[in-house]
């Protein structure tokens, strides 16, 4: 009798043990961070290694520093600025910022590197000469269809805006440099900007480079000459 009731409570013993193993293991699982699938396929459809043809201008110029775009990592992900505005026409032709505006393919907005980051001048010979605008540095864009204004990026003053590139109708690429905090140094970044998702990628190069480049004077705008 003795024996049988020692199988009992053994068995009572064995029984309780498993339920709390089972509880404990349904607490740790519940607990683990679920991965969203569906963010790690958005940040994979914007691989920077695939813009290779649309970042080629920029690319070449940089390849005397060594800057390849197998170096650059993301870094992260957020949603476009909330700022836009309804224009009643876009009078392009007296715009004087108009040649150095960026159509995309269809031609139905204009990418806006160059508006809010210098103030330019025409004489009477028909040359540009600029002085700098604002220390911060805005990319926008203007939608003649819709008749809207929108802001894609804006930057504080240790980064340099220094050219954009369309993809598709929806879909660009923003390039730039920006200082270290010491501003002794330079790293080179790509946006990626997705105006249908409403979200904006940042990669940076993996490696610093130890001045700033001419790129804007040599490439974006060699025909615009520093006022004096």
């Amino acid at each position: 009798m003795k024996k049988l009731l020692h199988i009992l409570i053994l068995m009572i013993f064995i029984s309780c043990s498993n339920n709390i193993e089972q509880k404990a293991n349904n607490i740790e699982t519940r607990s683990t961070p679920e991965i969203d699938e569906k963010y790690i396929q958005k940040i994979d459809t914007a691989k920077i290694g695939r813009y290779s043809k649309e970042l080629k201008e920029w690319l070449d110029y940089y390849r005397q520093y060594s800057i390849r775009l197998s170096d650059f990592e993301f870094v992260n992900e957020m949603n476009l600025p909330d700022i836009s505005a309804t224009v009643d026409t876009f009078d392009l032709a007296k715009d004087i910022y108009e040649p150095f505006y960026k159509y995309s393919p269809d031609n139905s907005i204009v990418l806006d590197l160059t508006s809010y980051n210098l103030i330019l001048e025409r004489n009477n010979k028909n040359e540009y000469f600029s002085s700098p605008g604002e220390v911060d540095s805005e990319v926008s864009i203007k939608d003649l269809k819709r008749k809207k204004w929108q802001r894609l990026l804006f930057v504080g003053s240790l980064y340099v805006i220094e050219d954009g590139f369309w993809i598709n109708n929806k879909q660009l690429l923003i390039v730039g440099q920006f200082d270290n905090e010491y501003q002794t140094k330079v790293k080179s970044f790509i946006c990626f900007v997705d105006m249908e998702k409403n979200i904006i990628q940042t990669f940076e190069n993996k490696h610093w480079i130890s001045m700033r480049c001419d790129y804007l004077e040599k490439v974006r705008y060699p025909d615009i000459k520093k006022a004096e």
